[in-house]
């Protein structure tokens, strides 16, 4: 790398829980280089790429060394001007084309999603496989068609054929509030959108566990924070030129648990009850309909099971911290904050 290392991240701002947070973090090492555990940070350059003219300029107001760039990865010439000088890219934008504008060999570390696990569980109590991205063949054997497959593929493609050395990091179902200056602004948005989804019902009838299915498929969860830490530290060690395993063998995934769709569903319930003063006791239980499935979940989201064992960040130092407890809490205090507005 050059003396100056110099990280483009792509999805700043985006729909992404953990953009904003990697951004800031990374700004806040420059910061903050002295009492930081991360080296040479008085030598690192971040520059975001944002789509948006009105983010962009929050941004720059926000944190004043932010070097900010409006446009998106599509834009194949300004995409090929900053990649020039960029020693690491973190994509959060799902883009598969850019290692085609750079001619020198680059780090990535691409965000991809765990629907690329999901099965056809339709919220029934079905025998489910659980992944361990430390399996190399069972990895290499996830199907093309799978949401987000395919552009993991080219990612490992590109690698192959020399122009990336790629990390791909997998988020399970991801919980928590983000507090960054960013979401102070309306410039990073925090959605959590599995669990978000699946409580949706319970307000719109007012209390009743509807769920998919049976809601008996089981999602891997990450808290946001967490998964920032893990993206931190692949980061750091990427930094220090550290080994990082990468390619086929660089699987990531970010989990610390599992939950039940329908526990989701019971807490919000519960939680709806109790602040409208009704017996928490007394809950109507019922799957949702057909019709009711296409409004509330389009798509397969939230439908399957999606499980899996994050054993190469653990390997790296990783240690989530916040686990079912900390998620059955959170779906607590959202559906509160969510019955007490309505």
């Amino acid at each position: 790398m050059s003396p100056t290392t110099n990280v483009l991240i792509l999805g700043a701002t985006g729909k992404n829980d953990c953009s904003a947070s990697v951004f800031v973090s990374l700004l806040s090492q420059v910061t903050l280089a002295e009492a930081f555990y991360f080296v040479l940070l008085s030598d690192l350059k971040v520059t975001a790429l944002v789509r948006s003219a009105d983010k962009a300029q929050k941004l720059k107001t926000i944190i004043h060394d932010a070097n900010v760039v409006e446009g998106t990865p599509a834009d194949a010439s300004l995409l090929k001007e900053l990649l020039k000088d960029t020693d690491v890219i973190i994509d959060t934008y799902s883009s598969d084309d850019m290692y085609q504008a750079t001619g020198k060999k680059t780090e990535v570390i691409h965000v991809s999603g765990a629907f690329m696990i999901a099965d056809d569980a339709r919220g029934m109590d079905v025998p489910s496989k659980v992944y361990d991205d430390a399996d190399v063949e069972e990895m290499a054997n996830i199907p093309e068609e799978r949401l987000h497959r395919n552009v993991d593929l080219e990612f490992l493609k590109a690698e192959t054929e020399g122009y990336i050395t790629v990390y791909l990091v997998i988020p399970a179902a991801v919980f928590g509030d983000v507090s960054t200056a960013l979401v102070d602004a309306g410039i990073q948005k925090s959605n959590a959108a599995v669990f978000t989804l699946s409580i949706r019902p319970v307000f719109t009838f007012k209390g009743v566990v509807a769920t998919i299915g049976e809601g008996r498929n089981r999602w891997s969860i990450v808290h946001i924070d967490d998964l920032t830490d893990l993206m931190m530290i692949i980061f750091d060690k990427v930094l220090k030129k550290e080994h990082v395993p990468h390619g086929k063998e660089g699987y990531y995934f970010a989990e610390n648990g599992e939950i039940a769709a329908r526990r989701v569903v019971e807490i919000a319930a519960q939680t709806y009850k109790t602040i409208r003063g009704e017996d928490a006791q007394k809950i109507e239980k019922r799957p949702l309909t057909k019709a009711e499935l296409d409004i509330f979940f389009p798509g397969e989201m939230a439908r399957a099971n999606t499980r899996c064992v994050g054993t190469r960040g653990r390997k790296l130092g990783w240690a989530p911290t916040r686990g079912v407890e900390a998620a059955e809490k959170w779906v607590e205090e959202t559906s509160r904050a969510i019955a007490l507005s309505q």
